[in-house]
């Protein structure tokens, strides 16, 4: 994903996190920021992580995100410790709350951890 990912959103999504093409580091949070009425779970490099013994986070406000680190108490089974080294790549599938999980659109990027 380059920069320019950023700026075809779709209206479901108000934003990437970390942005499109930016750098983070391997311990950074990565998730998405859904408009109000939408929902989503992510899959990183490839590793789905949909519930919150995976790690997955929802506050309520539409942030959607997921914190890598090694497996605790209130996420016994997270997937990943620490990012790649250079290119990760998300997506997040969003839906509709109203429509369903089963309408859910990927929307992916790409950023670079050190």
């Amino acid at each position: 994903g380059t920069g320019a990912t950023a700026d075809a959103l779709p209206d479901s999504v108000e934003r990437l996190i970390p942005a499109s093409g930016a750098q983070a580091r391997r311990q950074a949070q990565v998730g998405i920021d859904v408009a109000d009425g939408y929902d989503a779970y992510l899959q990183v490099n490839g590793v789905t992580i949909s519930t919150a013994a995976e790690g997955l986070i929802k506050d309520g406000t539409g942030l959607v995100q997921f914190q890598p680190g090694p497996p605790s108490e209130t996420a016994p089974d997270r997937p990943i410790e620490t990012l790649n080294q250079g290119q990760n790549c998300v997506t997040a599938f969003v839906w509709d709350q109203l429509e369903g999980q089963a309408t859910a659109e990927p929307v992916a990027w790409c950023f670079n951890a050190t």
